[in-house]
């Protein structure tokens, strides 16, 4: 999942400083957290992390637009299940690790044995093995 993180809410506050009527002080950072809900929001949807002053609302007099940038979203994984929900969510990651992870160990032998050479399934054995590593350092803190 993808969540503005700190560095969007700030691009979100100078953002509204520069356009919006009731200027920057006028924010406090609960309304700046409630903007940042907005573009949450669209990221849910699928869409950019992105949030719209109206018109009647803007110093410009028209609607502005504004897009996080890649630095203000960060990718999240709910490290704490605090949910039976979230505990399902985490199992079921766990099965689909290991499906990939036996799938990228057949196709490895499969593609270049023993040899040392640039291998694709030894790329994602890498990068499912950072994966587990991760699930497994937040079953432990839970």
């Amino acid at each position: 999942m993808k969540l503005v993180n700190e560095n969007g809410l700030k691009e979100i506050k100078d953002f509204l400083a520069e356009n919006h009527v009731l200027g920057g002080d006028y924010f406090t950072k609960d309304m700046i957290l409630a903007w940042g809900e907005k573009a949450n929001f669209q990221l849910a949807e699928g869409n950019p992390a992105s949030i719209e002053i109206r018109s009647w609302h803007s110093v410009h007099g028209r609607t502005q637009e504004y897009t996080v940038s890649d630095d203000g979203v960060e990718v999240v994984i709910d490290a704490y299940p605090d949910s039976v929900e979230d505990e399902v969510t985490v199992s079921v990651l766990q099965d689909v690790l290991t499906v990939l992870q036996n799938a990228a160990t057949t196709a490895h032998h499969a593609y270049c044995g023993d040899a040392h050479v640039y291998c694709v399934p030894c790329e994602a054995r890498c990068v499912l093995a950072r994966v587990k590593k991760f699930i497994d350092k937040s079953e432990v803190q839970s």
